[in-house]
């Protein structure tokens, strides 16, 4: 294929400056002159600076007989960062899935593909067409496809999305698949996002349960119109599933989605179950997501529901890990008899005599101090001046614990916002 004095790219030397014209990326010799002894193992550049774009069509062009053993030399090989601007997506015609497969040429092509022409776009959709689903979950390969499906014709797009449909399904299970059928649903017509869910549709509540399958579901849910994926839906409420769903560490992010989504319909359905197992949710690992989620998009009255049904909880709640934050949703997105019932309960939960005991403990507590910080921000001023003079007469013991410095920082911002005199802490830097 090439003759004994063809210039083929060295390898880069350690030395060579960043600048230097390095079209030389692979550092390999061409198979078909492995055994030429007229240039050795490696060769030195040509005298020029400039290199023509037809002696990089020399290197870059098509691949000798031995495909296979020409493709693994390059995968093997192709280790030098390319250090050119000039270097374009057409001088590695015939190399394109070589390059998607190996980490440098993979950045090379998404870097590229940004400035390339159309021809340079369809020539890439072109080579790498039969090997989708194999660069579809190559460790290089997807992040080059994801790009690659950012560009181009409409008509290229929609033949590449047509390779991955009949296994969207084993795709979504992959660790890198998952990001490509990802990014089809985003860029696909509606005709085929239809195809694509689908083929999801046999296997949702499997999806919903994988660690990547679940974010492929999440992407449809939110691509495709509800109406066009009730199935989808149907099969995520009724008989517990959505409490079941909400306290599994994959399924908790999808209820929210669908809650997010769905119609009115499957959206009562489901908030009813949930907030019928409101308490147990907010005390859950992954359960409380879902339940912030409601309390910040469900609405005014389901809102309230749930802050009654908390009634006679809240200090407890307060001092929990995961339920902590639901009370403090609460604070945050209640309304004004929301939050009323909530500071009221905190506070006569002290008693009179009791009262600076009762705040001390929850001022210092990793979990139950978050809850005052943000009382001291949503409730009514006379409930924060009774949190005021607690924390002033136990200045000196918050000072010694991290969550009671940061407690005290939150009501300095207080009085610092109405113009009052700044707690006497010595030695407290803010």
């Amino acid at each position: 294929m090439f003759a004994s004095s063809t210039w083929c790219p060295p390898y880069p030397q350690q030395s060579m400056a960043p600048s230097s014209t390095t079209y030389w990326i692979l550092g390999l010799q061409h198979p078909c002159m492995a055994s030429s002894s007229a240039q050795g193992p490696w060769w030195a550049p040509p005298s020029s600076t400039h290199i023509e774009d037809s002696e990089l069509q020399v290197w870059f062009g098509g691949p000798p007989d031995n495909d296979h053993a020409y493709v693994q030399l390059l995968q093997q090989k192709m280790g030098t960062p390319v250090h050119t601007a000039s270097l374009r997506l057409k001088h590695i015609r015939g190399q394109v899935v070589a390059f998607c497969a190996n980490a440098k040429g993979s950045r090379f092509i998404q870097r590229a593909v940004d400035g390339a022409t159309t021809e340079e776009i369809i020539m890439v959709y072109k080579e790498i067409m039969p090997y989708v689903r194999t660069l579809a979950v190559d460790m290089f390969g997807n992040h080059a496809v994801q790009k690659i499906l950012n560009h181009g014709p409409r008509s290229y797009k929609r033949i590449f999305i047509r390779h991955l449909m009949g296994d969207v399904l084993g795709l979504s299970l992959h660790m890198y698949g998952c990001r490509v059928i990802q990014k089809a649903f985003e860029v696909a017509e509606h005709d085929q996002k239809l195809v694509m869910a689908m083929e999801l549709g046999r296997k949702v509540l499997r999806c919903v349960r994988d660690q990547y399958a679940n974010y492929v579901i999440q992407k449809c849910i939110e691509c495709v119109p509800s109406k066009h994926i009730q199935f989808i839906f149907r099969s995520l409420y009724g008989v517990g599933k959505a409490k079941m769903l909400s306290t599994h560490p994959y399924g908790c992010h999808v209820v929210q989605k669908v809650l997010a989504y769905c119609n009115p319909e499957i959206h009562h359905a489901m908030t009813a179950e949930i907030i019928e197992s409101v308490q147990m949710l907010s005390a859950d690992r992954f359960g409380n997501y879902v339940v912030q989620h409601l309390l910040e998009h469900g609405g005014v009255a389901r809102r309230s529901t749930m802050v009654e049904k908390f009634a006679t909880q809240i200090v407890a709640m307060s001092y929990h890990k995961y339920a902590s934050n639901v009370i403090e949703k609460c604070l945050t997105f209640g309304c004004h008899h929301d939050r009323q019932l909530i500071t009221s309960e905190i506070i006569a939960a002290g008693g009179g005599q009791h009262l600076d005991d009762h705040f001390m403990d929850m001022m210092i507590d990793p979990y139950a101090s978050s809850v005052i910080q943000k009382m001291v921000v949503t409730a009514e001023e006379r409930q924060v001046r009774v949190l005021v003079g607690v924390a002033r007469s136990n200045a000196a013991k918050l000072m010694r614990y991290t969550h009671g410095r940061r407690v005290i920082a939150a009501i300095e911002r207080f009085l610092a916002a109405r113009g009052t005199h700044a707690m006497p802490c010595p030695g407290y830097r803010c």
